[in-house]
């Protein structure tokens, strides 16, 4: 069962998007994530191939390096043909959300798409009702700085991280494998690098607020095109 959390204009642009909630009966596949609800965010009037291809995608992603332009040079980690194109096609079928569906749950925000792109209070009351929530933002820069309650930013670079820091930002820096770990950042005990320690729902590091910077190595269908983006 899939529900709708949100529909309305993008915080980035403007345009329609909507957001979705999956994993309420049948718990996430996602080895890394583990038993967490999951939120997807997409156009709401461009299938998200299209979106993709077209550069419409902006209103969910941003300016995230990651997303390429025009579906090529992606380094992002998402198959978008698979879980975001089967949700925009369920979407006539989707239900109303019923908060008591975050009761001892734990969400993780923007499986796909930037939870920036989503209205502040909509967020704060997932928060609210989740027993956690997990979540990053490379519209850190930008977006509504209350945000960094609820998310961490997302760093692609040891400058990133500088500037997010001196932001007030909690962050998650995405490196290449043989790079260095960083004064300060733990590396992400879900990653296997880590070893595979503990899953998302296990950890809770990747909240916000006050809590560890983490870093993790590129990984996902992408891995090669982020070091042409980052040399």
């Amino acid at each position: 069962m899939s529900y709708l959390l949100y529909e309305g204009p993008s915080m980035l642009d403007g345009k329609p998007i909507f957001m979705v909630l999956t994993g309420t009966e049948q718990p996430s596949r996602n080895s890394k994530t583990g038993p967490m609800l999951q939120t997807w965010i997409l156009r709401s009037d461009v299938n998200p191939l299209d979106a993709m291809r077209f550069n419409e995608d902006v209103s969910i992603c941003g300016n995230c390096p990651l997303r390429g332009s025009e579906g090529k040079g992606r380094s992002c980690y998402v198959t978008v043909a698979r879980a975001p194109y089967q949700i925009y096609k369920s979407k006539p079928n989707l239900k109303k959300i019923k908060k008591h569906i975050f009761k001892n749950r734990a969400v993780r925000l923007g499986a796909y798409g930037d939870p920036a792109a989503i209205p502040t209070e909509v967020i704060a009351d997932i928060r609210k009702r989740a027993i956690m929530t997990t979540g990053y933002t490379h519209q850190w820069r930008t977006c509504d700085q209350d945000l960094k309650q609820f998310m961490m930013a997302s760093c692609d670079s040891e400058q990133d991280r500088e500037e997010a820091k001196a932001l007030g930002w909690a962050t998650l820096r995405v490196k290449k494998a043989d790079d260095s770990k960083l004064p300060g950042e733990v590396t992400c005990p879900a990653s296997e690098e880590a070893g595979k320690k503990m899953t998302c729902y296990n950890c809770g590091l990747c909240r916000g607020g006050d809590t560890s910077d983490v870093v993790i190595n590129v990984h996902g269908v992408g891995f090669r095109n982020f070091g042409r983006v980052y040399g």
